[in-house]
């Protein structure tokens, strides 16, 4: 919440869209623990950018995919 950070970002737009304080304190959290779950499942590290780095993947799963064809 002290940085500035996609987190942060995500913090904000829910008290912009009228979510109170708590609630969007509660959404956070969560979001934290599914983000932290994820990396225990891929073995990955934090990065501020994980969305970003998640469709990147994807994409690059997807040449490769159709190069196999």
């Amino acid at each position: 919440m002290r940085t500035e950070t996609t987190l942060r970002d995500y913090h904000d737009a829910l008290r912009a869209k009228g979510t109170s304080a708590k609630d969007a304190k509660v959404a956070l959290a969560r979001k934290n623990c599914f983000t932290d779950i994820k990396f225990i499942k891929n073995n990955d590290t934090y990065n501020d950018d994980y969305e970003e780095y998640l469709k990147e993947r994807k994409r690059l799963r997807l040449l490769v995919g159709q190069k196999k064809r």
